[in-house]
């Protein structure tokens, strides 16, 4: 079966889709609801550079307006190639024909629903009402049809929770309507005492989180995909170098300089913020915010150490766990506003070493009489919700004396 959805999308529907950041996860219930508008993500796919193909290969089909058939034929060989399509692989979950539509149709419906809402805030003015309409056939799920015709103002708390589309394969949309209009074709506001009610309950099985979902609605998309892919637009977040080779990667962020930085820098204020306010529940998801330098990268690949990517990535674990109060109390902790900074130092280290001991690179930065340091480890594997994942690590950043790294041990790569 092949999705047909319009060709020439507008800009805004590109721009949503772009604004994603790229985030590892192991199952769909990590990235919840409104978070698919600020990171994109396969669940059980461990690998940051099949990751990156999936992520270049749908923001070329919005770009372009390609079908499903032609999004697939330039994907598929790369994921054959990468021995990740439609066979068992050694982690994560392999990627099959039904799934990898599945990951097409969501991601342009929803990027399409952010270029409809965009339209839809600009001409509220003239135009204050907006219907609900389904594809009208077989296929349409009894309750979306039980839908069919709502019509509300465009601000109605109705749309926070079934603007569409309202779940997998959810063909669902809406039209916008002026009062004119309505007049002409005999329509009227639904009274509110008529809108559907009752809700599911369901438990997130990663966080435990118990959330009533609208009947009908899909877990996971009771929000407005719209409004949020609006939100999540800003800066196009750099990440499609990520899926490069190392060394190529390394480079162009490096003379992207500020405009790669700071979508990164946005993204992570987002996620820590989500984190610290207990909206985000820490699974072990991890975040990409920088880049190995290009002298850490031709280090480690002369020491026979070669890189498996340059991404630099962030546990929502492990960023918790550096700012306990503990760590802070023996002054070893950074201050808060230096880790969201984290994008910026990365890009400009003062100086890297590589701890012959621990077999660990070690970015350093002078801040007053001490030095600060970041931790990471290199091709690292993490478990996360049972799936290993494989990237370059920050598993620590602390406060040090600057004479602790003159021992022998570092070894001076930048």
């Amino acid at each position: 079966m092949t999705i047909e959805l319009k060709l020439q999308p507008p800009q805004e529907a590109v721009a949503s889709f772009q604004a994603k950041g790229l985030l590892i996860t192991g199952s769909w219930q990590s990235l919840w609801q409104e978070e698919h508008a600020k990171a994109f993500t396969v669940a059980n796919l461990a690998r940051l550079d099949l990751l990156q193909e999936i992520h270049t290969a749908l923001d070329q089909a919005i770009q372009e307006g390609l079908d499903y058939r032609a999004f697939a034929k330039g994907l598929v060989p790369k994921l054959q190639a990468a021995g990740w399509w439609n066979q068992e692989v050694p982690e994560g979950k392999p990627m099959t024909p039904s799934r990898l539509q599945l990951i097409y149709d969501a991601n342009l419906r929803t990027s399409y629903a952010a270029s409809q809402w965009d339209r839809i805030q600009t001409l509220k003015g003239r135009k204050p009402y907006i219907r609900y309409s389904t594809m009208k056939d077989a296929r349409v799920r009894p309750m979306h049809r039980a839908w069919e015709g709502i019509t509300l103002p465009v601000d109605h708390p109705w749309w926070e929770t079934h603007f569409p589309p309202k779940g997998w394969r959810c063909r669902c949309t809406v039209y916008q309507l002026s009062q004119k209009e309505m007049e002409q074709d005999g329509m009227e506001v639904t009274p509110d005492e008529v809108l559907p009610k009752g809700e599911k309950t369901f438990v997130n099985r990663i966080t435990g989180e118990v959330t009533k979902v609208p009947l009908g609605v899909d877990p996971g998309w009771a929000y407005n995909p719209g409004k949020a892919g609006l939100a999540a637009q800003g800066s196009t977040v750099g990440q499609k170098l990520l899926g490069a080779k190392p060394r190529m990667a390394s480079q162009v962020a490096q003379a992207a300089g500020e405009s790669f930085a700071a979508p990164l820098k946005a993204q992570l204020g987002q996620w820590a913020e989500a984190l610290r306010a207990g909206t985000l529940k820490p699974t072990g998801n991890q975040l990409v915010v920088g880049t190995l330098l290009t002298e850490a990268v031709d280090y480690l690949a002369a020491a026979a150490i070669e890189p498996e990517t340059a991404a630099l990535s962030l546990s929502d674990r492990e960023f918790l766990h550096m700012l306990r109060p503990a760590k802070a109390d023996r002054g070893a902790a950074w201050p808060l506003p230096m880790l969201l900074d984290l994008p910026n130092l990365l890009a400009k280290p003062e100086a890297i070493y590589w701890d012959t001991q621990d077999q660990v690179l070690i970015y350093a930065w002078s801040v007053q009489d001490q030095a600060a340091k970041a931790v990471i480890r290199v091709n690292y594997r993490v478990k996360s919700e049972g799936l290993k994942i494989r990237t370059n690590l920050i598993k620590t950043t602390g406060m040090v004396q600057p004479g602790d790294l003159m021992d022998p041990r570092y070894q001076k790569v930048y």
